[in-house]
């Protein structure tokens, strides 16, 4: 009988009964004088095709391991299919899950060699043995692979079974921060706080807060954090900065910017900073209405006041005015006008209140802004503008008469001055019929000296 005849025989004797270790030892005597490691292949292929026990199946990979290695090198093809098949028989045959690490290395198949990593993590018992497996995948994830966001959720589950690893915290979270997955950064942070120092807790919270503003876009969580460092540490420099963050961020709630407000003007009145307690409150000009406006300017213009800073308070009270245009409101800001001289600003808030407001104070205004632009500003112009504007008034009504005839009268005067006959002669004719409207109020006009309001 020849050599190959031979091992034919024994092929045949081993696919009869696999599990006889004699027969196998004959298959692997007469290869090397048969030469045809083809038939021994495809006879490893058969058998391990079959319903094998785990350790009979372990048994014959590491046979077929060490033939492929003989005769085809550490980079035989069929060997990792080999380890496959075994693994998928005896799950925890480690020796076949390391030797296939090494084959998926040796030729770079990465995403197998991860799926390998997947099978056998989920199925090792002992924490020591997972913990090997998940710094290992990581590792191939991160720096073979490049798949940074297998490695994350290697790391992840590693971090979970070794929480007090500081090193490894650090570096999940550098990954997480490259990765932008900005919501499982601020869950690692939460599920730390518990092991951490005070001080460490503090920083985590810090971070949470920043992370929730500035990434996810949550300003009320952010606060929440804030609220928490600043009842240990309330003067917490970075924490008021992110508060700061939250007051001027235009997309945060209402509530939330109103809550930051409270806040920082709080701490500012603490420290006795009034131009801090100023600057909070005109942010909060941004997003504050109704009542809470209105005392928001009177309580801005009364700080401004007490820091003689006049020139900031004149737009508030401007503001004030528009929005209750009452004697009180205007005479204020008549007087902000006198000491900062700043009439332009005066007469403009005047002409947008009259423009609205009507009779009889929509006609004062109007008259009070021209007495405003000729005598204060030199403006003829735009002077008879305004006059003109109080002396188209409806002066039909004894409220309004006088001033009608006095925007007239002062108007005529302007005009006189001017090469404007047409204009000139219509208001002639027009005062004439307000003053036989109203004759005897015309000398009590509230606008014949500078204005109703001024006097």
């Amino acid at each position: 009988m020849s050599e190959q005849q031979e091992l034919q025989s024994a092929i045949e004797a081993v696919k009869q009964t696999p599990d006889d270790d004699s027969h196998w030892d004959r298959v692997e005597a007469l290869i090397d004088a048969a030469q045809r490691p083809s038939d021994v292949s495809a006879l490893f292929r058969d058998v391990l095709n079959r319903d094998l026990s785990a350790e009979l199946a372990s048994d014959i990979g590491k046979r077929a391991v060490r033939f492929y290695e003989t005769w085809y090198g550490e980079d035989s093809v069929a060997l990792p299919d080999t380890l496959e098949r075994v693994l998928e028989m005896d799950p925890h045959a480690e020796w076949a899950f390391e030797r296939l690490t090494v084959a998926y290395t040796v030729a770079e198949k990465w995403e197998p060699l991860l799926a390998a990593y997947d099978r056998a993590i989920k199925l090792v018992d002992q924490t020591v043995r997972k913990m090997k497996l998940l710094e290992e995948a990581a590792q191939v994830a991160k720096d073979f692979a490049g798949r940074p966001d297998r490695a994350a959720e290697f790391m992840k589950q590693l971090l979970a079974l070794d929480p007090a690893n500081a090193n490894l915290a650090a570096s999940f979270e550098r990954l997480l921060e490259k990765l932008e997955r900005h919501a499982d950064l601020v869950a690692l942070f939460e599920t730390r706080l518990p092991i951490l120092t005070k001080p460490e807790r503090r920083d985590a919270r810090l971070r949470m807060a920043q992370t929730y503003l500035h990434s996810l876009g949550t300003a009320e969580k952010a606060l929440e954090q804030v609220n928490i460092v600043l009842q240990d540490y309330p003067r917490n420099e970075q924490a008021l900065k992110v508060t700061a963050e939250i007051l001027h961020h235009k997309d945060a709630p209402v509530a939330t910017r109103g809550e930051a407000l409270q806040i920082l003007k709080s701490v500012h009145l603490a420290s006795g900073d009034q131009a801090e307690v100023v600057a909070v409150l005109e942010t909060s000009l941004e997003f504050v209405e109704g009542d809470e406006r209105v005392a928001t300017l009177h309580e801005l213009v009364e700080r401004l006041v007490a820091l003689e800073s006049d020139v900031r308070a004149m737009p508030h009270q401007a503001a004030l005015f528009k929005i209750e245009p009452t004697p009180k409101e205007r005479e204020a800001l008549l007087e902000l006008a006198e000491r900062t001289r700043d009439f332009e600003q005066y007469q403009e808030t005047l002409v947008t209140v009259a423009r609205e407001a009507e009779a009889p104070l929509g006609p004062e205004l109007w008259c009070e802004a021209a007495c405003v632009l000729e005598e204060e500003l030199s403006d003829p112009k735009r002077a008879i503008d305004c006059f003109s504007q109080a002396f188209q008034a409806d002066a039909s009504s004894s409220a309004v008469v006088s001033v009608v005839v006095d925007a007239g009268r002062r108007l005529l005067a302007l005009l006189e001055k001017t090469d404007r006959k047409e204009e000139t002669l219509q208001t002639c004719e027009r005062l004439a019929g307000a003053r036989r409207t109203g004759a005897t109020q015309a000398a009590r006009s509230g606008c014949s000296s500078r204005g109703s309001a001024r006097r």
